[in-house]
This record gives structure tokens, sequence and C-alpha cells, in this order.
């Protein structure tokens, strides 16, 4: 396998150095101890790179000041013994042997600084510590070992990735002359590019020299020694890098260079850097430098700061495009150096560097970025993440990049918060970063049709819009319309998607430039929630490239030499020819072997008929020309060794590689000699000697000059290129007119209005919707015909004139507007009698007076309620007719007068009040008289009286209870008829005594009737007891109590028929009889 040597070793870079002072009294410090490698990128057979990486055996160490450095003091930093170099973590533990100390070669030189050199390379996988001792500076002052750490540093490492003669791949358009070499765009400079075609080559670049290279450089641009140097405009170069030793984010990047004239450099299809450039553009081919460059590298290495932000561990490509500051710039360098400076290695755990930052105002339906930077071993996944505020969390399952471009931002992702799980490091893990939040503003401008072209290749016409569009309205074919100039409607077959903003409509035929096409569109409307539409009042003609002059095409062609034509003639219509014109087929070329971008139809003579070389070649071709240069551009395609002149009906149009302004003759030269020609495209020409019908063309090719030029070669096309044009459709208006109301009706205040109208639209446009306002204010809409709007005013609604306005609206959005005054009135009150009871009534208390009354709306109104009011108290209401209300009056109601108010309110809440008097007055008390006893009635003291009373109540009240009262003293109730009660006199006081009987009615009220009685002592009956002695000779006649008053006894021989006796007896010792034998007695108690 052979094998190319691609890089070689790169020397470090030193710092300068501190001078000491006499009465210096620091220690000093050791400030950095810095290894230099860089990666040998070797070459297979295959051509595929390897990459080594080749480790420096030298350390480079810089002190604050001076030091010491006697080979034979102890104390001197030149003794190997003062030094260790060891590793920092992991196992095994090493430490290096220092085999050498020597200064380092700055200029100038210094003892500050220092150069170790190692017994092993000092390897990239493990992180390193230098520390010295013992050593002192020349002012005398020991370093510090104690306590600080002013005698160790961690090795940082300086990593070549771009060394001065690494190789490229390059683009030189100048020499190689291929179209596909002149950019417009970062496409190139994208890590998919595809550059097989490119060039391979070892740096640094330059012409300018004819071709000697100078000591510096290893690659001419352009081309072999002793050719003729052509410049290009911009120059293309791309390397690949590869990161992964040094951390990404932890890393200084720092270049140098030389470049002549301007610069443009992407890491990753990202740009990183410019100079010498116009700020604030995408740079083409065709963009100049804005200064010249230099032709030496710089002495100071700079950051790029922004390198790290584009970085990635692993393949790289760096891209660098190189402009000229003016066209065919005679000199133009390139060269660049690449370093990676780090402490920290690509290893250990994971952690983010910095989080995901908020992104605000972001438009609708445009992009937002966010990005990470993590630290860690690489590499490392990513997965990004949205979660909206109704916390659904969407996975993009294409963002697993460390920068997340979230596309067409939709309107539902304000507030969203955005963020990326991201998995690595060592050992692995996997961390959430923190939330970026999403602000969006609604897209509210309507979107616009930016381009519209009919492309044979696609099979129809191409559109593009300003901004994503709504599928379902923009792949419906419905909502296109495509007519000719003659009317006829082109038929659109489909509608094929392109990317959301370009669709192509697949048509048959083609446009001409007799008939054009013509498009309106209809419903269209972007991609926003709010969904705004495409303006629909437009009318566009459809663009497109018309051929007027085909690249492959027959030709009157004269190559005769010096018997060509004379003067100017040759190129009008008119023009006799001279023998020796004969017709071929483009294109034309004089050397078949070289490449050719189009079809070589005709070898063109080297010389004449008389062996001649042939200096001019002549060409004539007419073509016709009908229709409109409204819009239009003359565009020329050409295929031009080494140059011509290109004339129109006899007027000079277009030169190309002919100086000078003077109708060339046949023996003027080109100005350029072009080594392999090219396809130019897109070359605009005036339309001045454009004439409708016929026209001459007439072509002269020159060569460059009369011996070395080998070549010739012509082709040419002739363009008539339209872009869109827009205008506005001015349309009729719909037509519009009110029905109903007629003016100046009168509408009465919360009733509704029926608003008809008739609409239509005009010239095929329909009535999408017909509005009605009061004044500014909608009313409503309809949509459909019949056309109706109920207008519902309310008590809030003014009185007095209303402008009523109508606008019917079509589906080109055009308006017609009428307008109808009416005259809002107040509604007229309800109808109200009051039927029952009678003005000036009596209404006795505790009785329910009806109030009943009859009502009715007026005007369409309705009864809503009747209400019943005691002056300013409601009684009660009734919302339906019959309209009655209870007033029902109470022992409280106030006695007299009182104003009864009935009010009538209808469904427009419009009242009707009337009044009656009606005078409350008292109930009558209850009847009641005491039928037993009678006054003056006497009763034993022990008597049980009965007292029985007829009681009744009056005015339909009824008696509830009668209480019967010994004067004051109650002595019981009955509550029910008839009305009596027992009266126990045992122990009521002899005497008289009023006996009250109370009868209380249902109302409460109460009447009572009065009987006197007189209770007398009662009568004392005493016992009378018979005690008969032993022998039976004798009985005791005695009674009790003895004190009994009044009472005699006496005695009868017999009881019927009785013949009493009175006998003498003492109540206290009896009466003493003698018994006799058969001779009965009886005694009795006898008050007289």
């Amino acid at each position: 396998m052979r094998r190319f040597l691609l890089a070689s070793l790169l020397l470090a870079s030193f710092l300068a150095p501190r001078v000491s002072s006499a009465q210096d009294t620091t220690p000093p410090v050791l400030l950095s101890a810095t290894r230099t490698a860089f990666k040998q990128y070797l070459m297979d057979e295959d051509f595929q790179l390897e990459e080594t990486n080749i480790t420096s055996l030298q350390i480079n160490v810089v002190f604050s000041e001076r030091m010491r450095t006697n080979d034979n003091d102890p104390n001197s930093v030149m003794n190997r013994a003062n030094w260790h170099v060891t590793t920092v973590g992991g196992t095994p533990a090493i430490t290096l042997s220092v085999l050498d100390v020597t200064l380092t070669p700055v200029t100038p030189r210094t003892t500050s600084n220092l150069t170790l050199t190692v017994n092993a390379p000092v390897g990239v996988t493990r992180d390193w510590r230098v520390t010295v001792s013992n050593v002192w500076d020349t002012a005398d002052n020991e370093i510090v070992t104690t306590g600080n750490t002013n005698n160790r540093v961690n090795l940082t490492s300086r990593e070549v990735l771009v060394h001065r003669n690494a190789y490229w791949i390059y683009a030189d358009q100048g020499y190689f002359g291929n179209l596909d070499h002149r950019f417009y765009d970062d496409s190139w400079a994208q890590p998919s590019f595809n550059d097989l075609a490119f060039g391979y080559a070892k740096g640094a670049f330059f012409i300018g020299t004819d071709g000697t290279l100078p000591p510096f450089a290893n690659t001419g641009l352009c081309c072999n020694e002793g050719e003729v140097e052509i410049s290009s405009k911009t120059y293309y170069f791309r390397k690949e890098i590869r990161l992964g030793e040094g951390s990404l984010f932890n890393s200084v990047y720092e270049m140098r260079y030389m470049m002549g004239d301007g610069m443009v450099m992407y890491l990753n299809g990202k740009e990183i850097y410019r100079t010498n450039m116009p700020a604030n553009i995408k740079p083409t081919y065709d963009t100049l430098a804005t200064r010249s460059g230099g032709a030496t590298f710089g002495t100071a290495f700079f950051t790029i700061p922004t390198f790290g932000d584009h970085a990635r561990a692993g393949t790289n490509i760096l891209a660098v495009e190189v402009h000229t500051s003016v066209v065919n710039d005679p000199s133009l360098s390139f060269g660049l150096e690449l370093f990676q400076r780090y402490t920290n290695r690509d290893a250990g755990p994971l952690l983010l560097l910095t989080q995901p930052q908020d992104v605000s105002n972001v438009l609708e339906g445009t992009s937002a970025s966010f990005e990470l930077k993590p630290d860690g071993r690489s590499p490392f996944r990513y997965q990004w993440l949205v979660t909206t505020t109704n916390n659904v969390t969407i996975t993009n399952v294409s963002a697993t990049n460390r920068v997340f471009d979230l596309q067409n931002v939709p309107l539902a992702y304000h507030k969203a918060r955005v963020f990326a799980r991201v998995t690595g490091g060592t050992p692995s893990s996997t961390v959430v970063s923190s939330n970026a939040i999403l602000t969006v503003v609604p897209d509210v401008a309507a979107p616009s049709l930016l381009s519209a072209e009919h492309d044979p290749a696609e099979g129809g016409v191409v559109l593009t819009f300003s901004e994503v569009m709504k599928a379902s309205t923009l792949l419906d074919k419905a909502n296109y319309t495509i007519t000719n100039q003659a009317g006829q409607t082109i038929v659109i077959g489909s509608v094929s998607n392109i990317d959301g903003r370009s669709v192509v409509l697949k048509t048959t035929g083609t446009p001409t430039l007799t008939s054009r096409w013509f498009m309106t569109t209809r419903n269209l409307s972007d991609n926003a929630a709010g969904a705004n539409p495409l303006p629909a009042d437009r009318l566009h003609t459809i663009g497109g490239d018309f051929v007027l002059l085909p690249m492959i095409s027959d030709w009157r062609v004269y190559q005769n030499g010096t018997n060509g034509p004379v003067g100017t003639n040759w190129t009008l219509a008119n023009y006799t020819e001279v023998p020796g014109w004969t017709t071929e087929r483009a294109g034309f070329r004089l050397d078949t072997a070289l490449p050719f971008p189009i079809e070589q139809n005709t070898f063109l003579f080297p010389t004449d008929t008389e062996g001649n070389r042939l200096l001019t070649y002549y060409f004539r071709k007419t073509f016709n020309f009908t229709g409109s240069t409204n819009g239009m551009l003359l565009l020329l395609d050409q295929v031009v060794d080494d140059g011509i002149v290109v004339w129109v009906n006899g007027k000079i149009q277009h030169r190309f590689n002919m100086a000078g302004t003077a109708v060339p003759t046949y023996t003027t030269f080109a100005s350029v000699e072009v080594i392999n020609p090219i396809r130019t495209n897109d070359i605009r020409l005036t339309l001045t000697n454009l004439i409708t019908g016929v026209n001459q063309v007439a072509v002269e090719l020159h060569r460059r000059n009369a011996t070395t030029d080998a070549d010739a070669a012509f082709g040419m096309e002739l363009r008539a290129h339209f872009d869109l044009i827009s205008q506005t459709i001015v349309q009729p208006p719909p037509t519009l007119d009110i029905t109903a109301p007629v003016a100046n009706a009168e509408v009465i205040r919360t009733t509704s209005l029926n608003i008809t109208a008739n609409a239509a639209g005009q010239a095929g446009a329909t009535i999408t919707k017909v509005e009605a306002f009061d004044g500014a204010t909608k009313i409503g809409e309809d949509t459909t015909a019949p056309y109706s709007i109920d207008w519902t005013t309310t008590g809030a609604t003014t009185l007095g004139d209303h402008n009523l306005r109508v606008v019917a609206t079509d589906s080109r959005n055009s308006t017609t507007e009428k307008t109808v005054l009416v005259k809002v009135v107040v509604p007229p009150p309800p109808t109200l009698d009051i039927t029952a009871p009678a003005n000036n009534s009596d209404v006795m208390q505790t009785v329910t007076a009806v109030i009943n009354a009859t009502a009715a709306g007026v005007s369409g109104a309705t009864i809503a309620k009747v209400e019943v009011f005691d002056g300013g108290t409601k009684i009660g209401e009734n919302t339906s007719a019959p309209y009655s209300v209870n007033w029902v009056t109470s022992m409280a109601t106030a006695l007299g007068n009182h104003t009864i108010r009935v009010v009538a309110t209808d469904s427009r809440a419009v009242t009707t009040e009337k009044s009656i008097t009606l005078r409350v007055i008292a109930p009558p008390p209850p009847t009641i008289a005491i039928t037993a006893p009678t006054a003056g009635t006497k009763f034993t003291v022990g008597d049980s009286v009965t007292i029985n009373v007829n009681a009744a109540g009056q005015s339909g009240a009824t008696v509830s209870k009668v209480e019967f009262f010994d004067g004051v003293t109650k002595i019981g109730e009955d509550q029910s008829a008839p009305y009596s009660i027992g009266w126990s006199t045992g122990a009521a006081a002899v005497g008289a005594h009023n006996l009250r009987a109370v009868a209380t009615d249902s109302r409460n009220l109460t009447a009572e009737a009065t009987v006197s009685v007189t209770l007398e002592a009662a009568t004392v009956v005493p016992e009378l007891k018979v005690v008969i002695n032993p022998a039976r000779t004798h009985a005791v006649v005695t009674w009790l109590p003895a004190n009994a008053p009044g009472f005699i006894l006496e005695s009868s021989s017999s009881i019927s028929p009785a013949n009493w006796q009175a006998v003498a007896g003492n109540p206290a010792s009896g009466y003493n009889a003698a018994l006799n034998s058969g001779s009965p007695k009886f005694y009795r108690l006898r008050k007289p």
C-alpha cells in the first residue's frame, strides 16, 4: 500500500518574557506548560485518509520572570532533577523523566521560556502535570513549593488541526472552467456536499507568478508553468478535521492565515469568520472582496470565538471561500494554520456547559433555534422535546443534534418549554437540560405569490408563495383557474406539492408569446392558526421562458477568411449573401478532443480554402417575435471560445471578450483566450433593437491570436423571459338592495326588526356574506340567500334615528353598501283595568280581598306580570291571565283607607299602573249570653252549679273558645258548642259571686256576659246513733256533730203511718229511752 505524508510537525509558539527588577523580591511563578501535537494524515492507494496522532516529546514552559540557568547551579532551571512530569488521576500513575532542558528559541531569547525534553510521548489519553522545585529567579527569589500552586501547572495541549502545508480539496473556476463551480449560496460548504469534482492539492496556494511557485507555497492555482493565468472571482477550499482529544467547548481555537483578498470561513456549514468581505450579505461567486489581502502568513495567532459553537466530536468539515477584490485579479493566495488549545481532555462525566436559552417573538410559521454545549467524554446523543402549555410533550424525532432548528413554528407552541435529553460521558449518563421558553407571535400578514412560471420540465406551472400554505387549500385544484389570452380555460390535471411553499399545477399544452397564460386563485390561505387568506383579487400573468433561438439550431455560416463580409451590411436582414455561406447546425467547435458543454454538431475550419489561418467566423440567423414586451427580459446563453460580437437588426447588442466599443473587423482579436469554453446563462440584453416580426441576428466569432490559439467554439440561445406579473382585478362589485324595512320606518324599542336584502355577485363572483350594521356596530350576517338579519333592540337602544347599513361581500372580497334610516320609538304601555273590588269598598280586617284586573300588551307585546301593591308594599303578582291577587288582611292591618296599586308589565318591560282605595274596618266581636243560672240564684256552698252559655261569631268569624270566671278566677273553658261548664262551689266563699263568661272568636275578638249568684252556708246533717245496753232494757240515742244547730229529735212508733213526736234530748248526752218489748220506736232528727 502506497502512503503519502500529508503534514509535518509544527513548532510551538511562545510567550514574551517578563523583565526582572534589581529590587525584585517576589518569588517566581510557573505560568504554563504546553505540549504541541498534530495529526498526520496518510492517504492510501484508494485515496482514503487515515489519521495518526503525532505527539511531541517536548514541553514548553513559561515562568513569570527570568530564572537562573547556570548548568552547574543546583537551583538552576536547567537542572533536570528539579523537574517532574506526572499523570493526574487514572491508573497507572506515570512519571516521565526529563532528559534535557533548553532555552526556547524565541526572539529575543529569554530565560523565562524553556523547553523540556522528556523520555516518552505525553499521551493525549491522560491528563498531565508539570512540577518544578528548588529553582531561583535571577533576583535570588526561590519558587514557593508549599501552601500554593506557584510551582505546578496542569499541562495544556496545543493541537495542530490544520498545518500550513495541509492538503485541501479545492475548486478553481478560472482555469478548469466548470460552470458547476460557481456557487451562489453556501451549499458547497455543507458537510453533505459532494466534492468529488473538486481538485486535491497541498497548501498553501498561490496565483500570479506565471506558474512559478514562491518559496512558501506548494500549489499554483490556475495552470501549469508557462500557461496563461486566468483568475477566478472566487476559490473554494474544503478540508476534514477531526476533534476528539480535547473538550469541544472548553477549548480555545486559534488560527493565522495568508489570504488575498477576502475570506469567509465555515465549520460544518455554519459561518464562523469573515474578513475583507461585505457585512450582512451571503457571498456568491461574483461577490468581490472589499480590500486586497496579503501573500504571507500573519505573525500572531488569534482566536475564533464561534468555532466551538459549531464543532462536533469526530469529523468536521472546514470550508473556506477566498474572493478577489477585482475581476481578473492577477494575484491571489491562501494558506491556513489552525490550533486547538485545551487543558480539559474529551473525558469525564457528562455535564452541560450552557443551557438552551429563551427565544422570544418568533413569528408563527418561521423558525427558532436552540442549542446547548455539553462537556465530558464524547460522543453525545441528543433528543429535543417540546412541552406545550397544556402539558403535551412532543418528541422531535429528527432533532438529534446539539443545535435544534425548529421549523414552521406553530402558534400552539406559544409559551412552550423546549428542552433536550443528552446522553454521554464516562460513565454514561443522561442529563435533562433546563427549559427554554418559546414565545410565538401570531402571523397576521397575508401571504403573497412570489413567482408563477411555466416549466416544461415539471410539466406545468410552478408556483412559489411567500410562506408555507395550508395544504388542504394549496393542493385543491379547484382553487386555481388558468386561462389563455383567448379566454379558454387551461385544464389543471393535478396539483403536486414541492415543499409546502411551492406546487406544480400539472397542465396540458404550453403558453406562447402570442397566447400567454393568466391565473386567478381563490380560497388559498397560509398555515397560520388564523389562516390568513391570499388576496383573491389578483390576475397573475404566468411567467416563463420562450425560446426565440434554440441553442441547437441551424445557422448560416461563413468561414472563408479575408473574403468575408465587408462593413456592417452583413448584419442586416436585406443583406445579399456572397458565395461561401452554408447552413450548419450548432454547436460549433474547432477542436473536438476537448470537453464541450453542449452538443457538438459542426466542425469549424481551421483555415480558409487557401490555407490561411481563420481569425473570425460569421453566423446569421433570424427569429420571429410576436407579442408584448411588457415585463420581458431578453436573455442570452452562450458558449464562446474566444470572443464574440452579437448584432440584432444591424446594431451591436452584446460583446464578450472583445475590448473597446469600435466595430470589429476580421483581424480584430479577442481580448482573452478561453482554454475550455463553458456555458454562460442568463446574460441580459436590452430590448432596444427588438422588433415585432422577423429579427435578424448576426454573430462574429473572433480568436485570441493568429498563431498559438488552437481552438474556437460558438453556441447561442436567445430567450424571452417573463417573471410573474400580478395585477389587481377591477371587477364590478356585487349588487345590493334593501327590501325591508322601508325608509323612516318606526321601530319600537325592545322589539326585533327583520332586515332583508337582495344581493348578487357579478362577473362570476358569488356572494359570501351579507352583513348588517347599526352605525359602526355589527348586528349580524347571513351567508346564504335569502338574506335576512334580525335587529333586536333593547331598553338600552337609543331613541331616535338609526342608520342601518347593509354590506354585501362577494368571493373576490369586493363589497357594496347601502343604508336605510329607521326611527326607534318608545313602546306603548300595556292596557290595564281593575275589575274588583270596587273603589272605596270596605275590607274587614282578617278578610281576604280578591283584587282582579284585566291587562293586555300592545303592538305585539305580551303581559309579563301583573303586580298588586298596598301603597309601597307588594302584595303579590300573577304572570298569566286571568290576573288575580289575594290581599290577606290581618288584625295588624291598619284601619282606614289603603291605596291599592295594580301594575301591569309587558314583555318590553313597559308598565301601566292603576289604583283604587279600600277602607279597612274592624270586625264585630262575637255574641254571648249566660242562659243558666239566672241572676240571683242561691246555692249552698258545696253545690255543683252548671253554667250554660250561648255564643256565636260574627261576620264569618267562629267562636274558638268560651272561658268561665268566678270574678277574675278562671273556672274553666269550653271550645265547642253547646258551651257549658260545671262549677264546684265546695271551696267557694259564702256570699255573692259574679259569674263571667268570655267568648273568643277566630279573629281573637272577645265578648263577655255576667250573672250574679249567692252561695249560702251548707246545712250540717248530724249522724244519728242508737246504742242499746247489754240488757236490752234501754237505748241511748245520740247524734254527731253534737252542735248541729236547728235539729230536733223525733220518735214514731211506726214508719207508715208515721206519728212523729218530738222528744226531749240533749245532743251532748243523748236520749235515754226505755225499751218495751213489742213496741218499736223509730227516731229521726229534723230541722224545722
